[in-house]
């Protein structure tokens, strides 16, 4: 049972029964049931749980569908009217209780859980509700952290890229005029360049430069910097440092059930058109080790159950250049090789004289009993080990296996939390406790394009993949592996003055179609012709094919 804000038009509805049919789903139209609320439109500000609590008709068809089924409540975001609503249906709420609510369904709560959970994250500060203390503390995250270059500002209850605001600092070069003002002053006076003098002028500077200098991702939200300060303010948010180097913004989604159990029902990788600006994913992520995005989700969900959270949660994280990084693993590059002659240490081979050098002028360790002062104790004095004990300590330490990427990235014995070692470094950003795009386009994508998800080796394998493979050929660059370009909702020009009939011939004769026999191709996860909205869903055997077919789309 959907509901939805406004009814299907017959053409949509019979694109998507006829995938269902396709797939073996027993009578799609009466199984698939959409429920429009009759007082959508009562109040501006409904949500589809509040409109449907007002409107007796539908929510009287929704309890008539799931009397006597094993059936439960699955919304976006969790509140009381979704509270009120699982007791009107006298169905279970698949979600967080309104309790744990101000820990799992803001920002800050969420880093408090990432920091329990023994997690590595930017430096931030959280709950900040006075303008006086957000210059304060902006102020101090930039003396405290001096490398940071690009500090985020985010709305607790915002989600997505609509409550983002940043700061380059190379935009706001005068702090570190300020900066180089008062270490000069340090060295003709200590007492004028203290932390608190240096504090005092960067946070002046804020005040009166941050306005002018600060990025907006989303104006259509927040016009200017004087509207999200005030809801910044207002709801409560935090100050976030992005590193340098980014590699890529994977995220884990999550499932947690009633008793407890945590599974990982996908990843992927965002996309972005410009800074922070959320344009697409792909599914599964493509660049980081499984072991290590694998390690954080399960800590994460576990600490998140902890705190009583029940449903989908995604945890997003930011891969990047690890600025301490000096290296490989020990011993990496002193590795064995399958020479012919052992290396010693130093780096000088066993030459072909090489016992005439070894016993030559062999004398005995022991010393003359007539030496004075022996006493018959300590008779092996202490010498350093010999070059063939120093050769065979470097072949067990070449044997043994290099310490995994996941132990190098979440190292919590050292500070940052990833080793020197490691090449990437990772930080676990942000928690939505809530259903996201991905995680609600996940279902439907599988079932179309008949895929499972590998929580191991986190790739997409085809459900029943050819006997033959040579059928994959040309398809995907693994047989029977797939990846998915999730697109978010977009405006297509002009289709207002169409039907979705000729949408759809239009789409067909352009190549925007889905085989179902290869399980390739475009979906529509949403079109609405009249609005002209739509989000496709690309699947394809490798990422660039899938980046080629949706730019054709």
């Amino acid at each position: 049972v959907y509901i939805a804000p406004e009814f299907f038009h017959e053409e949509l509805l019979d694109y998507y029964n006829k995938i269902m049919a396709f797939r073996g789903v027993r009578n799609p139209g009466g199984r698939f049931q959409v429920v429009v609320p009759e007082n959508m439109g009562l109040h501006s500000n409904f949500s589809l749980s509040s409109a449907l609590l007002a409107s007796p008709k539908a929510l009287k068809r929704v309890k008539k569908l799931v009397r006597g089924r094993n059936a439960f409540l699955v919304p976006s975001l969790c509140g009381p009217a979704e509270e009120q609503l699982a007791g009107e249906l006298e169905v279970p709420l698949f979600g967080p209780e309104i309790r744990n609510l101000p820990v799992l369904g803001t920002k800050s709560g969420t880093q408090k859980v990432i920091k329990m959970a023994g997690l590595p994250a930017p430096p931030f500060a959280s709950e900040v509700y006075d303008e006086e203390d957000f210059y304060s503390q902006l102020a101090e995250l930039l003396v405290g952290y001096p490398e940071v270059r690009v500090w985020v500002m985010k709305i607790d209850d915002e989600h997505g890229s609509r409550g983002h605001a940043f700061l380059d600092m190379h935009r706001l070069k005068v702090v570190a005029d300020v900066r180089g003002q008062i270490a000069h002053l340090s060295q003709t006076d200590p007492a004028a360049g203290t932390v608190e003098q240096e504090l005092k002028a960067i946070r002046g500077v804020l005040v009166k430069e941050l306005h002018r200098r600060v990025e907006i991702v989303n104006k259509g939200a927040y016009p200017d910097w004087k509207e999200f300060l005030a809801e910044f303010l207002k709801a409560g948010g935090i100050i976030q440092a992005a590193p340098p180097g980014i590699v890529s913004h994977p995220s884990i989604h999550l499932r947690i059930d009633p008793d407890g159990a945590v599974s990982i029902v996908g990843t992927s990788e965002a996309v972005f058109a410009k800074p922070f600006l959320k344009t697409c994913s792909f599914v599964p992520h493509i660049t980081g080790p499984p072991e290590a995005l694998n390690k954080v989700g399960m800590s994460m969900g576990r600490a998140l159950a902890a705190k009583g959270m029940i449903g989908f949660a995604t945890v997003d994280l930011v891969l990047f250049e690890n600025p301490t990084f000096e290296g490989g693993p020990p011993g990496a590059e002193d590795a064995v090789t399958n020479a012919t002659t052992p290396a010693l240490i130093g780096g000088t081979p066993y030459p072909d004289d090489a016992p005439g050098m070894l016993f030559s002028g062999l004398r005995s360790p022991s010393p003359a009993m007539t030496e004075p002062g022996f006493t018959g104790r300590n008779f092996y004095p202490d010498v350093p080990p010999s070059r063939m004990d120093q050769y065979h300590q470097m072949v067990e330490a070449a044997a043994k296996p290099p310490p995994a990427a996941v132990e190098l990235q979440l190292d919590p014995s050292v500070p940052g939390g990833v080793s020197s070692a490691s090449r990437l470094a990772l930080w676990v950003v942000d928690v939505d406790v809530r259903m996201t795009d991905e995680v609600a386009a996940l279902p439907s994508m599988q079932l179309a394009a008949q895929l499972k998800f590998d929580a191991v080796s986190h790739t997409l394998q085809l459900i029943n993949p050819p006997e033959d493979l040579a059928a994959e050929e040309g398809v995907a660059e693994t047989p029977g592996q797939r990846y998915a370009l999730l697109g978010h909702t977009f405006t297509v020009a002009g289709w207002n003055k169409s039907n979705y009939a000729s949408v759809f011939q239009t789409c067909k004769q352009k190549g925007i179609s889905f085989d179902l026999f290869l399980n390739v191709g475009t979906l529509f996860v949403h079109m609405d012709v009249f609005h002209s909205l739509a989000a496709v869903c690309t699947v394809a055997g490798a990422p660039q094919q899938c980046g080629q077919k949706k730019g054709a789309a």
